[in-house]
């Protein structure tokens, strides 16, 4: 019980984690880089693929360079971001890392600039293939272009 991360810099990890009647809780796979999984009180199973090595997962803050997962607050700080994407950028915002469904605040995948916001509620960011992330000014509303960038996957 509790929260876990490992990093996965060559190749892919994955993590499921599954309750005492194998109905599974959670999925998580990494494309690289930092990855964190929260394990509750009712797994009963928990099986990893991949070449990760998982530990208890640090209070203090971790290097990211918006590849990965980041924990909001801490490891990355909440604002507003964008970033010029990619042909298949992969983002996605949820409340924690146990990586269920309904725990996904907003995702995106698809091509074409993308825009965040990370608020004090966002708990964990997970993003591949978006490109370099920049934070953008406080005031960002008075020079940001009002047609909307990103789109929403529905079906969460």
């Amino acid at each position: 019980v509790g929260r876990y991360m490992t990093t996965a810099n060559s190749g892919r990890c994955a993590i499921s984690v599954r309750d005492a009647g194998n109905v599974e809780l959670g999925f998580q796979r990494s494309f690289a880089g930092l990855m964190f999984v929260d394990i509750e009180s009712s797994a009963r199973r928990v099986e990893t693929a991949g070449p990760c090595v998982w530990s208890p997962a640090s209070s203090a803050a971790q290097p990211y360079a918006f590849t990965g997962m980041a924990r909001v607050g801490l490891d990355v700080a909440t604002g507003w971001y964008t970033a010029s994407g990619g042909p298949q950028c992969y983002w996605e915002i949820s409340e924690d890392a146990d990586g269920s469904y309904g725990g996904v605040l907003d995702a995106h995948y698809g091509a074409g600039r993308v825009a965040i916001s990370l608020t004090p509620t966002s708990g964990v960011l997970l993003t591949e293939d978006c490109g370099t992330w920049t934070r953008l000014a406080s005031n960002w509303k008075n020079c940001w272009p009002r047609r909307r960038y990103r789109q929403t996957v529905s079906g969460f």
